[in-house]
């Protein structure tokens, strides 16, 4: 595999397959989905950015195995106390809006689950490398920046770990991110059920579900919603790969009770693999039928509304 040039100021990405037994894909990994349909790339031929197109069957041709990797995806600068900068993002598929009210946290997230989902789903692909797990080292400079970057300026914060090793708040986003197991957000609950399910795929290399604990807490939907201790294990069974309807039972009487009545609970899991390790707690509103119709209705029309019909 070559890693290739890239005047990241010229260009959004490079898909570089003239080189090596493995494609080498840089910045965000749309150019994968493109070359899949067409069979063509456009790269970059050196730093001055002038452009040729290659084929798959050129690089097949040359030896290349059809696989690739990204050396380096991800690449998003983060000043730790910057939560409110949508603009942090420097090369993305899809640029933020800066007058949003979507945070940089949100942002970074939204974006990687979208980029790294692609690359876990994309059989063609072997892996990929953050860029950079820490940002820059310490700085010797006389303006003294106490974060101790190289330099005052954004563009030298990348990487989810300070220089000093302490976790910015993204570590923990991506932690999530690359968690084996992926939980929906809500899920729908219909009248008179005993639980809730969803699909849910293990992806594990070599885990089957039924070696982890998933140790669920529930309670209402209010303001002390997360303020929870009693826990119930449910058993799984999954093979690495393959995916299942979980089903959860809805074991706390006071869930059931504000379920009934048209309010929402909440519902909490806790990953436990076969060493112990908790890879991941996933928070998931029950959500009645009958809020979620009423959140996906239109405007409600009023009994002295005018309707055009023409």
């Amino acid at each position: 595999m070559f890693p290739p040039p890239g005047p990241a100021n010229k260009i959004v990405g490079i898909f570089e397959l003239r080189v090596g037994d493995i494609a080498d894909v840089h910045y965000h990994v749309d150019w994968v989905e493109d070359f899949n349909k067409t069979g063509k790339i456009i790269n970059p031929n050196s730093w001055e950015a002038d452009m040729v197109e290659h084929t798959r069957e050129e690089a097949l041709a040359r030896g290349w195995s059809g696989t690739w990797f990204s050396s380096e995806y991800g690449i998003f600068n983060m000043e730790p106390d910057l939560l409110h900068a949508p603009y942090l993002s420097m090369i993305a598929d899809v640029m933020p809006d800066v007058l949003s009210t979507e945070n940089t946290l949100e942002t970074f997230y939204k974006r990687h689950k979208r980029e790294w989902g692609q690359m876990r789903w994309d059989n063609t692909c072997l892996g990929g490398a953050y860029f950079p797990w820490m940002c820059s080292g310490t700085s010797a400079t006389p303006e003294g920046e106490t974060w101790g970057w190289m330099r005052w300026g954004e563009d030298a914060n990348w990487g989810v770990m300070t220089a000093a090793l302490l976790p910015k708040p993204q570590f923990w986003a991506l932690r999530v991110l690359f968690s084996p197991i992926w939980f929906p957000n809500r899920v729908s609950w219909k009248t008179g059920d005993e639980f809730i399910e969803f699909p849910l795929m293990n992806q594990y290399n070599s885990i089957d579900f039924s070696g982890c604990t998933f140790r669920t807490q529930m309670n209402i939907g209010s303001q002390w919603m997360s303020c929870v201790r009693k826990f119930r294990d449910v058993p799984l069974s999954c093979k690495p790969g393959e995916t299942i309807t979980a089903r959860f039972p809805i074991w706390s009487p006071h869930v059931k009770t504000a379920l009934d009545k048209g309010r929402f609970g909440y519902f909490r899991i806790n990953v436990i693999d076969p060493f112990g390790f908790c890879p991941l707690k996933a928070d998931i509103l029950i959500i009645p039928e009958s809020m979620q119709q009423k959140d996906d209705a239109g405007m409600p029309i009023g009994p002295d509304a005018i309707i055009n019909q023409s």
